[in-house]
């Protein structure tokens, strides 16, 4: 298997079932366990934000996401025809942010939204984001351990 494709209704139900199941497969794969929960977490939260966000909730609509394995790594996309993310989130999900940097004796001091994106940024070896005026793809991409040791042991 080099691919698999899951599309789903815009549903926040659909975003645990995708997650269940992209974990899964990185078992199946032979991911370890830090990878399979870091990949499954990313795509819970990439598919929860395309719902929230670029959808607004409405249900009459479709998530993809695909998985791909090639030279070591392993490739997820998640694509939607909702709102476009806003150009200060994609700077945060692709260059990162200072989002985690509060007093967390201040709760008037914790941000209100952008951890998830900071969770994909910090926890994904790369993150594109991109969008052709009708559809919007976040490609997220993990090295597997094996491959990380080689490039960096």
């Amino acid at each position: 298997m080099n691919w698999i494709r899951l599309t789903i209704p815009s549903e926040l139900d659909g975003a645990t079932l995708v997650g269940q199941s992209v974990h899964a497969i990185c078992l199946h794969l032979g991911l370890d366990e830090t990878s399979v929960f870091q990949v499954e977490l990313c795509v819970v939260e990439s598919v929860t934000n395309a719902i929230r966000h670029g959808y607004k909730l409405a249900a009459d609509n479709e998530v993809t996401v695909m998985l791909s394995v090639s030279g070591g790594s392993v490739v997820v996309e998640v694509a939607d025809a909702g709102e476009p993310m806003p150009e200060e989130s994609r700077e945060a999900l692709c260059n990162g942010s200072e989002v985690f940097n509060f007093d967390e004796t201040d709760l008037d001091s914790v941000p209100e939204g952008g951890m998830g994106l900071q969770i994909i940024h910090s926890t994904m070896d790369r993150v594109e984001y991109s969008t052709d005026g009708h559809t919007n793809r976040l490609r997220m991409t993990k090295i597997l351990p094996k491959v990380e040791e080689a490039l960096h042991g």
